[in-house]
């Protein structure tokens, strides 16, 4: 048996926010504080437009006409894609986001999106991983990329992804830059 979960847009764009799909529904109701997130509303309201847009995530929603609609329909990406700021607001209606201006398309409500979708296209970030990846760069700088990443996939155990984003995730200066070799000062101390 399949089962499709479906997220409102409010959920969808609290994952994307705070990796959480109740976080921002449970702060603007009072029962938890805000927290800081990810991604700003605005980047997170984009980041699912472009989604939508080139298809990677499909939205349901029901058509806003005279007669209310009894089924949620597909929502084109062609009308994404042809609309650059139109965007799904958090009530799960098509918005225009700042600085469009409205035009005379139709309307949508009650938009959901598939979980499996939303949670791909904002996987969840493992702290665990980043405090490794940053004390085993600290501890030992001069290791490669492919190396600190096959430490980290047998010591956590965690996936190789998972790994590759832990080590994409650190600052720059923590990276061993591509081509340089080991200086052999450092190696001494």
């Amino acid at each position: 048996m399949i089962v499709n979960l479906s997220w409102k847009a409010h959920e969808a764009l609290s994952w994307g926010m705070y990796g959480d799909e109740t976080q921002l529904s449970a702060a603007l109701k009072g029962e938890k504080p805000f927290q800081p997130c990810r991604r700003s509303m605005d980047v997170a309201r984009r980041e699912l437009r472009d989604a939508i847009a080139c298809g990677s995530v499909t939205a349901r929603g029901f058509m806003v006409r005279s007669r209310p609609s009894t089924a949620r329909e597909r929502i084109s990406s062609d009308l994404f894609d042809g609309i650059e700021g139109l965007a799904v607001d958090i009530f799960g209606e098509t918005t225009f986001m700042h600085p469009a201006s409205p035009q005379n398309i139709a309307s949508w409500t009650g938009i959901v999106f598939n979980q499996e979708e939303i949670q791909s296209l904002w996987p969840r970030t493992r702290a665990d991983l980043d405090q490794w990846m940053r004390a085993a760069a600290a501890t030992r700088p001069n290791d490669k990329r492919e190396a600190r990443i096959q430490d980290c996939v047998s010591k956590t155990g965690c996936t190789f992804k998972e790994a590759i984003a832990a080590h994409n995730r650190l600052p720059q200066h923590m990276k061993r830059a591509r081509g340089k070799r080991i200086r052999a000062s450092t190696c001494e101390e």
